[in-house]
């Protein structure tokens, strides 16, 4: 399917496009009253991690590492059970139990890409909970990473504290004894020196322990305050859901999108005919006339001077013309009025023969016979309306002689529902077939145009209206 047929078959399903993506906003509109309100705060999490190393390389390594690690820590246990015994923020029996699955759905940590910021989002149906559950479970992310770091480096700390006091009960007794011997009469000189010694080795070593220690109270220090709040949650002024203009574009762009693939379907199915052509192989003439669409009310009179002057050509000793609709929806009263105007127009004395039922005559009285009716502002046509008591007569005066008319157009409703139609269908000479765009189906077209032929009329040609045209007054 082209561009173009593609253009022509959404136009000619326009009103299904519109219908569809109609009930899609509303449905939308629905949606945004009946959704209850629910409000989105966020805190911001900055994690230093220069503090672990100095190397850009290896900063961002462990950056990527500790975003994962938050992102899990934030629905463990310990957080969560922090978090919501914070003041204004509530948290369900459910939540607290299973909160990696339920608590979820309302908490989101995710990472600012290429930053090495974290962002805490919670969800709840009021403002101020909203802003209590993201900044307490960003202060509880952070007080169990604190823990955690105590748990980690506790026990090398308790190790070293207890190496050092045991250095330092060595040193006391070493200094008490040297006190002793300074003091005491008849000290060997050699036992002085030797504490001594002995009180400057654990002195170094010492030294050397204590070093260590301020190392990993500086190392405790960094780890634990990699962590910070750079940007704590602030009320919403709005709420995040619902959101009427993204729910109204959404069911806007979404009954669009089913609307042309309904119309697309639909003219996939669709049998009516829109194109002259597609009449022409319906109805199986090698001639059809496109009347068109006038602005301002016309029949495009010009479109049936130039069927007839076609149907002249083609046919010069034509004087009887059956002019049938194609299917139940089309009228011939109209066209059959138009070609007798133009042909009376090029000089032919016209007698046009149209059947009415015999309640549209008079209000609806019963009459008997033809009514002649001239008309005085066409010439040389003579119009004459025929009620379904006379069809004895319009068949012996269609198949006497013309009664001095040089072409004589008959009127008739669609064969598939006419029995007179096909009756006529040798008392004339040619039948064309009248056919509306979007009206006239193409099953129809074939069906009327193979029974004239079978009641052993010659389709001459098809009128194919752009419209539907108003039925001439008689």
């Amino acid at each position: 399917m082209s561009s173009a047929t593609v253009t022509q078959a959404l136009w000619r399903q326009r009103y299904l496009v519109i219908l569809v993506a109609a009930i899609f906003v509303l449905i939308g509109g629905a949606l945004t009253l009946i959704t209850p309100r629910a409000y989105k705060a966020t805190a911001t999490l900055y994690l230093d991690t220069t503090r672990n190393s100095q190397n850009f390389d290896v900063a961002l390594q462990s950056a990527q590492l500790l975003q994962h690690d938050f992102i899990v820590l934030a629905t463990q246990q310990p957080v969560v059970s922090e978090a919501c015994a914070a003041p204004d923020v509530t948290c369900s029996a459910a939540e607290l139990l299973n909160p990696d699955t339920v608590l979820k759905k309302r908490l989101a940590v995710s990472y600012l890409n290429g930053t090495s910021m974290l962002t805490v989002t919670a969800r709840s149906s009021t403002a101020t909970e909203a802003a209590a559950l993201a900044n307490a479970v960003a202060g509880a992310m952070i007080h169990q990473h604190q823990a955690e770091v105590d748990r980690l480096l506790k026990p090398s700390e308790d190790a070293l504290d207890a190496q050092l006091k045991d250095l330092q009960k060595a040193m006391d007794a070493e200094q008490q004894a040297i006190q002793q011997a300074t003091t005491s009469k008849g000290t060997n000189a050699g036992s002085l020196a030797a504490h001594q010694a002995s009180l400057n080795l654990l002195a170094a070593r010492y030294a050397s322990l204590d070093g260590r220690r301020q190392d990993m109270r500086d190392l405790h220090d960094r780890l634990a305050g990699i962590a910070s709040v750079s940007q704590p949650a602030t009320l919403p002024t709005a709420p995040s859901e619902p959101d009427p203009l993204r729910y109204l574009l959404a069911a806007l762009a979404l009954g669009l999108a089913v609307g042309v693939l309904a119309a697309l379907l639909r003219q996939r199915f669709d049998d009516r005919i829109f194109k002259p052509e597609d009449l022409a192989a319906a109805a199986g003439t090698p001639t059809v006339v496109v009347v068109p669409k006038i602005p301002g009310g016309s029949t495009g009179r010009a479109a049936y001077t130039l069927a007839h002057a076609r149907l002249l050509a083609q046919y010069p000793q034509m004087h009887k013309i059956l002019l049938a609709a194609a299917s139940k929806r089309d009228k011939s009263d109209g066209p059959a009025s138009e070609l007798g105007s133009a042909a009376a127009h090029a000089g032919q004395r016209v007698l046009l023969y149209r059947r009415r039922l015999s309640t549209e005559l008079n209000g609806g009285s019963e009459l008997t016979g033809f009514v002649p009716l001239p008309n005085s502002d066409r010439w040389g046509l003579m119009t004459v309306t025929a009620s379904n008591g006379d069809d004895a007569q319009v068949a012996a005066l269609v198949q006497s002689s013309d009664g001095g008319y040089d072409l004589t157009i008959l009127a008739v409703p669609t064969p598939e529902v006419s029995a007179y139609a096909i009756k006529m269908g040798r008392a004339v000479d040619h039948a064309v077939l009248v056919a509306t765009a979007g009206v006239t189906r193409f099953a129809d077209a074939r069906r009327s145009a193979e029974l004239l032929r079978e009641a052993g009329a010659t389709v001459a040609a098809s009128l194919f209206l752009t419209r539907k045209v108003k039925v001439a007054a008689a």
